[in-house]
């Protein structure tokens, strides 16, 4: 364990401390002075990134005609992220007829009703205004239009 200056790729300068083989350490020195940005350097442009998707989200939420989300500045900017994500993923499944078409033909019906029900479930999410039900569903909101299709799906088939 050691510590060392590094001028890193940014401009910056800072100690860090590394570890392991000392032909390691020279080669991570070596890696942060040419492409590697200080742990400031880094924040910021991780926070302009979160901001653009945050902005490209609220516009694109804007556009659609969803409903503001409610909540703190910090909660809805998140929520916003989530929303869209869910409901492009979502509009994928909707929008592709080679999910009915790839049922046996007397199963097709059951398909489409099927794909109603997705429906349904992706404009009950386009409704929902509250930015912590987003977040706290986060992990679930991606695939719960798909996992009732799903469960249409395998219903119809085994009827």
């Amino acid at each position: 364990m050691a510590k060392y200056e590094v001028n890193y790729s940014c401009g910056h300068s800072a100690e860090i401390q590394l570890f392991g083989p000392t032909k390691a350490r020279y080669r991570k020195i070596e890696w942060l002075e040419e492409s590697g940005v200080c742990p400031e350097c880094y924040k910021a442009q991780k926070d302009a990134e979160r901001a653009a998707a945050t902005q490209k989200a609220a516009e694109e939420a804007k556009s659609s005609g969803l409903p503001e989300l409610i909540g703190s500045e910090k909660q809805v900017a998140w929520a916003e992220s989530i929303r869209n994500e869910a409901l492009n993923h979502n509009n994928k499944i909707n929008d592709d007829p080679q999910i009915i078409a790839d049922q046996p033909e007397e199963k097709q019906e059951e398909a489409r009703r099927a794909l109603e029900i997705l429906i349904t479930a992706r404009k009950r999410l386009e409704v929902e205004t509250s930015a912590k039900w987003w977040i706290d569903n986060r992990d679930r909101v991606n695939n719960f239009c798909y996992a009732a299709y799903r469960q249409e799906i395998k219903k119809a088939v085994a009827s």
